[in-house]
């Protein structure tokens, strides 16, 4: 028989006396959609081991590094979480929703918006040769505009015609 060895009472496994933490994501994007005001979820854990705290900081605003998310990464071995792929089922409800359905009665009734729509048919299309002369009328303008700019810039110069609209059409 072999002999049992006695141990003192404050180091009993001392190894499993460590804190271990866990955290997890909750995802809220459910209630984004309208009216939505319950989520159900299945949120894996992930382990997150503590700092050892310095007893000199004792109080300070520094001090508080056991549930920091700047705690310790853990090692292979020390991930119990992830080895169990432990996870919880976490059901979140709301009162009210965060974004309301709009009321019926505010709504545009589908028979108003069709009569709306053939009040403002056009009778008569626009003429295509209309569309045509409006178009050469801007280019028009803007090539007269470029060339008053075109004057200006070069009013000192005496080599340059005054206006680029003044110049002959050269045909090659």
């Amino acid at each position: 028989m072999k002999s049992k060895k006695t141990q003192k009472p404050g180091t009993i496994g001392t190894d499993e006396q460590k804190p271990v933490h866990g955290w997890a994501w909750l995802d809220l994007t459910p209630f984004m959609h309208q009216n939505a005001k319950e989520t159900t979820q299945r949120v894996f854990i992930k382990t997150r081991i503590a700092r050892e705290s310095n007893p000199e900081n004792e109080g300070e605003e520094g001090s508080r590094e056991l549930m920091s998310p700047k705690s310790v990464e853990p090692t292979d071995e020390q991930k119990i979480f992830e080895q169990r792929n432990a996870y919880i089922i976490i059901k979140v409800t709301l009162n009210e929703p965060l974004t309301l359905l709009p009321s019926p009665a505010s709504l545009p009734n589908s028979a108003d918006i069709a009569r709306k729509a053939v009040k403002k048919i056009p009778t008569s299309y626009p003429n295509v040769l209309d569309a045509v002369q409006d178009f050469n009328n801007s280019i028009h303008t803007v090539v007269q505009e470029i060339s008053i700019e075109y004057s200006r810039m070069f009013s000192g110069e005496d080599d340059l015609p005054v206006s680029i609209s003044s110049q002959p059409n050269l045909k090659s």
